[in-house]
Parts: structure tokens; C-alpha cells; sequence
């Protein structure tokens, strides 16, 4: 992220990344086979920290309802607002690339959560399929997170922005 930062997307090379990474390009085509795998790896990285820290709000059994939804909102839309400029670069140049971002260990997270909050007693929620729901809402989240990348609104506060999502996913999840 470093090297991007300062050269951008389209200028980002695979000799540039293993340079900055202090490895020789064959080491690094070990791994990776062009630049946007070696970016996919990355948001797959930074994505699974985030659902991992979701995993553990979802385990503290002393985390009420409202409570983990603020942390879950609050963990994605930092996330989108701190990569946002990188993500607006990769959708705009390679936009297939940021569906293949999320790997199926993300997926498979998203659904231990999901899994792990319905066996809460404490927490109401409406009959939903663990898997229907994880899948409905990541794709919550990434629609937020396309728009706020390719189309980061000038005019509305990432408060705002955190409070409506937490306002959906309120109603999707929960029982009145």
C-alpha cells in the first residue's frame, strides 16, 4: 500500500512491489503472478483482520445487540474510508479483481459470525439462514464500499454514513 500510495494503481508494477518489499521479482512470482494478485492478497489480508475482529465481538458474550452492530459498522466503514482511495483505483482499472478479493476464508468467517450471534439468546433475531445472511450482508457492505470508493460523497459525514448502516442492518438482522 506504501508504493501505491505515492505512484498509484496504474503505475504500480510487480518490480516495484517486490522492491518495496525488499524481495527479488522471483521470489516474488513465487507467490503471486502480476500485480493484482499481489493486491488481491492484500485486501484479502486487510479484509480477514476486520471480519476477525467482527468474530470477536460476535464471541464477547458481554457485547449487547446494539453494541456489536455499532463495532461491525464501525469496523467496515473505517475500512472503507482507509482504503478507500486504493479501492477506487483497483475497481476503476480492474473491477473483477475486487470480487476475487474476497477469498472463501472471508466468506467462511462471515458465516461462523452470522452462526456464532444465533446462538445468542440475548440477541432477537428473525429467522435467517446463516448463509443467506452472510451473503446478504457482505454484499451490503460492498455495495457501500464500491460507492464510497468510486463515488465518495462529498456532503455526508462518515457518522451519517455509519448510522444509516447500522439503521439497515438493524431492521435486515432484528426483530422489532
Amino acid at each position: 500500500p506504501q508504493v501505491f500510495g505515492r505512484i498509484g494503481y496504474a503505475r504500480l508494477t510487480t518490480e516495484k512491489i517486490a522492491l518495496e518489499a525488499g524481495v527479488s521479482i522471483g521470489s516474488l512470482y513465487n507467490y503471486f503472478n502480476c500485480k493484482e494478485a499481489v493486491v488481491a492478497a492484500y485486501l484479502d489480508r486487510e479484509l480477514n483482520e476486520a471480519l476477525d475482529a467482527v468474530l470477536t465481538a460476535a464471541r464477547d458474550q458481554l457485547c449487547t445487540q446494539a453494541d456489536f452492530l455499532h463495532k461491525v459498522v464501525d469496523i467496515s466503514v473505517d475500512f472503507d474510508f482507509r482504503h478507500a482511495k486504493f479501492l477506487k483505483a483497483l475497481l476503476q482499472s480492474s473491477p473483477e479483481l475486487a470480487f476475487c478479493a474476497v477469498a472463501p476464508e472471508s466468506q467462511q468467517t462471515a458465516i461462523e459470525i452470522m452462526s456464532t450471534l444465533q446462538c445468542r439468546e440475548s440477541y432477537r433475531f428473525r429467522e435467517r439462514d446463516p448463509d443467506v445472511a452472510a451473503f446478504t450482508l457482505t454484499n451490503i457492505f460492498w455495495g457501500f464500499r464500491y460507492r464510497l470508493a468510486l463515488l465518495p460523497p462529498d456532503h455526508i459525514s462518515m457518522t451519517a454514513i455509519k448510522r444509516e448502516l447500522d439503521e439497515i442492518i438493524q431492521m435486515y438482522l432484528f426483530s422489532p
